[in-house]
């Protein structure tokens, strides 16, 4: 690797770093800088677009992003044709399925507009990055990755600690300058944008009738932990109102510290070895090691974070925080450890246990996080999270320590 590559990629990686350091910064800031039903907003559609992302894209990159990693460019068999359309239509959906929340929260309608293009950028964006990868050019995504979030949600705060935006920030300038950047990211797509443009040497809906077909066990498997981690975010706003789910995702944002720094900087550097058949076992027991001490870190930043905003000023999060907060970092810390037992089960190529306990988690939570929020609002809300997460930790514990199945094929 040439020092110019070397270069990139460490600016890359330090951008990422910075990209996940201010969107959480931004959150803490917007608590300030924002009114609670705007705050409340920006929060709904920051999380129903993580949600909504996974749905419109079928999970279909499982499969095929692993064909065209292996396959040359326009050879026969080639699905980036296919998948460039597969993209474009979903993206479309994606567009829908935001409008369409928006105006089932009873939001207006030019609101409800910037939240479509909002989902629909973050699933293109999400793609950019999966292609790129693919593509050999993981500095690309990783920059791509960054430039859609870092701009914005570190130029707010910024801006207002200099006083050249004091509060309260208007919801449609920041869910603006969101799309801005999101639209310019795709930019960095151009090298290998043409690879998937061309025509294809098959019929497309074939294509993506099979990708239909095998779409809903990938969905089941990844919207589980989706649900637990950023979905339970938009319950309080269909039972309750905007202001109340802006206060829980807050909190939520506090709680999920340690969760997000083993997901994007702890788990991508252990993957690889959790995989490899000799170095799986020691490496996955160094990531429950490693996994532990992030989370205990991160559960006491939030801690810290908690006890900060309201007294330096910031917004009032009501008395029962304190348990919310604390059922949410068990409910983030479960959903974390659950990994350790998912790739023991992913690397023995047991789909079906991880499928089975998916389903299982996702079928319980859905209605104990409703149910609950409906009894004791989001304390609720917080407890039918933490539940959830604990049923999908011991399900994938269980099922990774049973031998019978150990070799179960997919």
């Amino acid at each position: 690797m040439t020092g110019r590559s070397l270069l990139i990629r460490g600016g890359a990686g330090g951008l990422r770093a910075l990209a996940l350091a201010s969107r959480f910064g931004f959150i803490l800031a917007a608590a300030f800088f924002m009114e609670p039903t705007a705050f409340g907003i920006y929060g709904l559609i920051a999380a129903g677009s993580y949600v909504l992302v996974q749905i419109a894209g079928i999970e279909a990159y499982a499969e095929v992003m692993r064909r065209i990693a292996t396959t040359r460019p326009g050879c026969d068999g080639d699905d980036r044709p296919f998948y460039g359309r597969f993209v474009v239509l979903s993206a479309a959906l994606a567009f829908a399925g935001g409008t369409a929340m928006g105006l089932g929260f009873g939001w207006p309608p030019h609101i409800a507009l910037l939240a479509g293009a909002i989902v629909a950028l973050e699933y293109t964006g999400v793609e950019a990055g999966r292609i790129l990868v693919a593509e050999d050019r993981a500095d690309l995504a990783l920059l791509a990755a960054s430039l859609r979030l870092a701009p914005w949600s570190l130029g707010f705060p910024l801006l207002a600690v200099a006083g050249l935006m004091p509060g309260p920030w208007p919801l449609e300038w920041v869910l603006a300058a969101w799309i801005a950047c999101a639209t310019a990211s795709l930019g960095l797509l151009t090298p290998v944008a043409r690879r998937y443009a061309g025509w294809a040497d098959r019929p497309f809906w074939p294509w993506y009738r099979d990708r239909l077909r095998l779409a809903p066990r990938w969905l089941a498997i990844a919207l589980a932990p989706r649900f637990l981690e950023s979905g339970v975010r938009l319950v309080p706003g269909l039972v309750i109102d905007d202001a109340a789910a802006g206060r829980f995702i807050l909190l939520a944002t506090l709680a999920g510290i340690g969760a997000i720094a083993v997901r994007s900087v702890i788990e991508p550097f252990y993957f690889a070895a959790m995989l490899d058949p000799r170095t799986g076992t020691a490496a996955r027991r160094r990531f429950a090691r490693t996994t532990g001490v992030m989370l205990a870190l991160g559960a006491l930043a939030s801690g810290l974070g908690w006890w900060a905003l309201p007294a330096l000023g910031g917004r009032d999060l009501g008395p029962d925080s304190g348990a919310t907060l604390m059922l949410l970092v068990v409910a983030a810390g479960a959903t974390s450890l659950a990994q350790v037992a998912h790739f023991r089960l992913y690397a023995q190529h047991r789909d079906r246990d991880i499928l089975r306990a998916s389903l299982i988690a996702l079928l319980f939570g859905l209605p104990a996080v409703t149910g609950l929020t409906l009894l004791w609002q989001t304390p609720g809300t917080a407890l039918g999270a933490a539940l959830g997460a604990l049923v999908f930790l011991a399900l994938k514990a269980a099922q990774a320590r049973h031998p019978a199945a150990q070799r179960r094929p997919a």
